[in-house]
């Protein structure tokens, strides 16, 4: 029973990652942005659709490694040069204002 649910569940997740990224090429903007707002819909605080379960943080895990590579893959590396004093300052005032808080 336990397979059924897991599969039901990502089921779930590949369907609305196909309809978000089609409503998002439809509205012209990123298909990234689509797959958050589907992820947020689709999660335990908004629809409930899917609940806490060692499947959905694995493919939870997995989408934060490829947002990040999608990311990677979209910055040329000149850009990333010529932000490098913009993004030092803007780490190390996050870390301050962070670390400040806790």
């Amino acid at each position: 029973m336990a397979v059924e649910s897991q599969l039901l569940d990502v089921l779930v997740i590949l369907a609305a990652a196909i309809s978000a990224a089609a409503v998002s090429r439809l509205l012209r903007t990123s298909v990234v942005l689509g797959y958050l707002v589907a992820g947020t819909v689709i999660g335990p605080h908004a629809l409930g659709l899917l609940g806490h379960s060692e499947v959905i943080d694995l493919l939870a895990e997995l989408g934060v490694v490829f947002l990040l590579f999608t990311v990677g893959l979209e910055l040329p590396l000149q850009r990333l040069k010529t932000l490098r004093s913009q993004m030092a300052v803007s780490g190390l005032s996050q870390i301050l204002v962070t670390a400040g808080l806790i």
